[in-house]
């Protein structure tokens, strides 16, 4: 479960369990605040329980880079994050980005109103799988050298399509999606063949 302030200075990730008889537990995994300018001031994660602060994770900005923990170690989200006019550029580790700065392990691609998310293995350097958004929407995903998934509709009952890499349909799964009067999904619903399958919750109601 995501949520969302009504300023936007707050993101939050909420796990949440539930049975047929409504919910069991629920903690807090995640905050992000922001500055006002948009820019990562901290983040702060949860082991499982009431608000039990494990570690805080502390970004900050030069002028298009966002280090992590003053380049002592990693965060939750990335060592380095580099921001340019079209993509994102993230990177594990802070040694990764000072040997190679053109070669992140994932880049966030923005054209309109389309995104693509790209992510690479090293040694050898090769694309391992692409994402693809429309309008926030997670439509494609690819896997490159095995599998492509395509999701049929972006709001109602569809499919997920899974193709292998000729092309040739092994799995078709059952897909539900709901988007709310402003265009953001807020709930989603995948159901293998199994009978096995996931449900998503989006609000930005705060709690």
């Amino acid at each position: 479960m995501v949520q969302i302030s009504h300023d936007s200075i707050f993101v939050g990730i909420d796990n949440a369990t539930t049975n047929s008889s409504g919910l069991l537990s629920r903690y807090k995994q995640i905050e992000i605040y922001r500055n006002e300018d948009g820019s990562i001031d901290s983040i702060d994660q949860y082991v499982v329980g009431e608000n039990r602060l494990s570690w805080q994770h502390v970004y900050y900005k030069n002028d298009n880079t966002i280090i992590a923990n003053d380049g002592q170690r990693g965060g939750p989200v990335a060592a380095v994050i580099v921001e340019e006019e079209t993509r994102f550029l993230y990177f594990s580790n802070h040694q990764r980005y000072s040997q190679s700065p053109d070669e992140p392990e994932t880049i966030i691609e923005f054209n309109n109103e389309e995104v693509f998310v790209t992510r690479y293995t090293s040694n050898p350097r090769r694309q391992h799988s692409q994402f693809y958004f429309l309008n926030g929407i997670l439509l494609e995903r690819i896997f490159f050298g095995d599998r492509t998934e395509t999701y049929t509709v972006s709001s109602g009952i569809g499919e997920v399509i899974v193709t292998d890499n000729t092309g040739s349909v092994i799995e078709h799964r059952i897909l539900e999606r709901r988007i709310n009067d402003t265009g953001y999904l807020e709930y989603e619903m995948v159901k293998y063949p199994s009978g096995a399958g996931y449900e998503y919750f989006f609000t930005k109601e705060m709690q």
